[in-house]
């Protein structure tokens, strides 16, 4: 099962066939709940469930006092039935503050209850359920109830429920985009430069969805430059941007993915680095760097923006990340989604987002600290063969720049900051103090690594002095 889905397996969030075998039909458009022949099981605490204001759906509001109420159909026969399934919609208001609202079943006539399922959406209505009740199968006095409990909780609405012989189709991809193509993973680097305002290169493809539905979702901001540039990205023009759309009111959890398609035959070295920053994020369940072979099941390979890119002391800087794609086990070999994910409920660059830039694959590391003036910074490069050597590059601007080993994204002129020797575990590193001459300066640092006949460049850093 992909990682992403619920772990009730048995909700599936899809359209209803037309069925077969009807054993219930309610839309609660008498105006009357309980409707005829259902039941309510009520605590006392307050009037439960009724008909909403409109008359056309069951509520339980959100009153105070302790609430253990449950809606109960009507008895029904599925002696006859090989597979049985319910479906219907619900809406919720305050969802927030929800308790529970949890779908049950009973056998014999409301004494007692088995837990199907845990409602977790968010406020909204049109939300509709499906459930698998085919474990039932044979069942004579078969009941479903609806059970709210909480305290000056929640508002749970219900709607068009159905049960019959009809199973809901399969559910949708969780990332319904997926690119067209697959690029070479050899020697792989993607700074965004070469994507503009209304197209996307065929190998990278951007979902924007509600959380919980899984459709598309306007209020969802994945740029890369498709839509505009991206002011501060790490390395201009664009860089990946997450979040709701900037300005928005409209606050909502939207999960946002760029997935890549990429071929890794040749590759020889998995480890994925890339610059990425917080405006303040939360933990969620589509954060992350994501892995997939079919598109459908999704292995995570890295989580939680705010622990990767240094904790919440460091909100708003661009981080060095990478990770070990090989780790997750799976065949890497060929054709292969790399998935950049994030989950949010506030505008980009407001309280909330992800930005991210400069991704690079089977390449050396380059990262760089403390460069501050009349402070000693620290230059490492890692991922690289041991006892190899390794020529930090640097230059004032980015540009393209075809060398005898392949091409630099640096501009010339650029200059070499010594020949460095990796250790016994592929690491090499150099410190230097930083002059106050320096102050405001921004520089462009690839480093290069020989080792025999083989030669790669780094991931491209950029790097401003600061006092």
């Amino acid at each position: 099962m992909c990682p992403f889905l619920p772990a009730a397996a048995a909700i599936l969030l899809a359209a209803n066939a037309a069925a077969q075998t009807t054993v219930l039909t309610e839309d609660f458009n008498a105006g009357v709940v309980p409707p005829t022949g259902w039941t309510q099981i009520n605590n006392g605490n307050s009037v439960g469930w009724r008909a909403d204001s409109s008359g056309t759906m069951a509520m339980h509001s959100d009153e105070r006092g302790w609430n253990d109420n449950v809606l109960l159909t009507p008895s029904m026969d599925l002696s006859a039935l090989s597979q049985v399934f319910l479906h219907g919609v619900q809406g919720q208001n305050f969802a927030a503050w929800r308790d529970q609202n949890r779908i049950e079943v009973s056998l014999d006539g409301g004494l007692t209850f088995e837990n199907l399922y845990e409602e977790q959406a968010p406020d909204g209505q049109g939300i509709g359920f499906e459930v698998d009740l085919s474990a039932y199968v044979g069942a004579p006095g078969l009941q479903i109830g609806w059970r709210y409990l909480g305290n000056y909780a929640n508002e749970w609405f219900l709607d068009q429920i159905s049960v019959d012989d009809i199973a809901p189709p399969p559910a949708a991809p969780h990332w319904a985009n997926l690119p067209s193509e697959f690029t070479s993973a050899v020697a792989w680097l993607e700074d965004f430069d070469s994507v503009t305002a209304g197209s996307l290169p065929p190998y990278m493809a951007v979902n924007a969805l509600h959380s919980y539905t899984r459709l598309p979702d306007a209020d969802g901001w994945c740029n890369v430059g498709q839509v505009q540039g991206s002011a501060g990205a790490y390395s201009s023009p664009n860089a990946l941007e997450m979040g709701l759309v900037p300005g928005s009111q409209n606050h909502h959890q939207v999960s946002n993915a760029l997935v890549i398609g990429l071929n890794g035959a040749g590759v020889e070295d998995f480890t994925f680095s890339f610059h990425a920053r917080q405006f303040g994020e939360e933990s969620s369940a589509d954060d992350g760097i994501w892995l997939s072979l079919d598109g459908l099941n999704w292995t995570l390979v890295l989580s939680d923006w705010v622990s990767i890119t240094g904790g919440t002391s460091n909100q708003s800087n661009w981080r060095t990340i990478s990770t070990d794609l090989a780790a997750s086990g799976l065949d890497l070999s060929s054709d292969f989604y790399l998935a950049i994910a994030q989950e949010d409920n506030y505008p980009y660059k407001d309280q909330d987002g992800v930005a991210v830039d400069q991704l690079a694959l089977d390449r050396p590391v380059v990262d760089l600290i403390d460069l501050i003036v009349a402070q000693t910074a620290t230059l490492t490069i890692y991922n690289v063969e041991p006892y190899s050597l390794i020529i930090p590059l640097r230059s004032s601007s980015k540009g393209l720049t075809q060398t005898a080993y392949g091409t630099l994204h640096l501009a010339t002129p650029f200059d070499s900051l010594g020949i460095l020797a990796a250790d016994a575990s592929g690491v090499a590193q150099a410190q230097f103090n930083v002059p106050f001459f320096a102050e405001g300066m921004t520089f462009f640092i690839q480093a290069l690594e020989l080792n025999g006949l083989e030669a790669r460049f780094s991931n491209l850093l950029i790097e401003k002095v600061t006092k």
